[in-house]
């Protein structure tokens, strides 16, 4: 594959995720292809973990079905566990099991993204610099904590803006979704990531 000599991309470091070693050479041959030149690769969910919390990535792309530890539980360690070094990464899942009901789970465990397999890499790309683009809002609704799951992703649009917005940090004060509904108020809170985080060099 042709790589990119000039990227937005090259300084953020990600993590990719999957279980067979054929799809992580490939998926990182792809991110390379992009742009990404910090890229760490993990066997599975657990190895995952272990390495986010001691070396924290900018971003995470993660295959679904995976054991002892799968995409999904992965996804509610990183935005759920005390040890957890940064709850808001943007997580992307790529997965050649796209039903309905699976989605939703994804959803549901605070998922960014998510991508069919096989996918283009041109698809793949787009999707990436929307996540780096747009941060998400982040809500925490009983157990739930993670991308606010009533906002919609907009089609991706390219913008030149630092990389550093993907190190992003919690506004000290919560504040509610202004087009909330009386019900979603009573139990959603919204977490506003700020974009001039003050830990961005923790993440690069």
């Amino acid at each position: 594959m042709p790589r990119n000599t000039f990227t937005p991309f090259r300084n953020i470091r990600i993590l990719a995720v999957d279980d067979l070693i054929e799809t992580r050479d490939l998926t990182r041959e792809m991110l390379g292809a992009i742009g990404f030149r910090r890229v760490e690769t993990a066997r599975n969910g657990e190895d995952a973990y272990r390495r986010f919390v001691l070396n924290p990535a900018a971003l995470v792309v993660t295959d679904l079905r995976m054991g002892p530890v799968d995409g999904l539980q992965l996804t509610r360690l990183i935005r759920t566990a005390p040890d957890s070094p940064n709850r808001f990464v943007p997580i992307m899942v790529l997965s050649c099991i796209t039903d309905v009901e699976t989605i939703g789970r994804a959803r549901d465990a605070g998922v960014n993204d998510f991508l069919a397999k096989p996918l283009a890499i041109a698809t793949l790309r787009t999707h990436l610099e929307w996540l780096i683009e747009r941060p998400a809002k982040f809500v925490r609704s009983g157990t739930y904590f993670g991308p606010d799951r009533r906002l919609h992703a907009p089609t991706p649009r390219l913008h030149e803006r630092r990389s550093s917005m993907m190190g992003v940090t919690p506004l000290p004060d919560a504040t509610r979704s202004a087009n909330a509904s009386h019900s979603d108020r009573a139990h959603h809170s919204t977490v506003e990531q700020d974009a001039l985080a003050r830990n961005v060099d923790g993440f690069f």
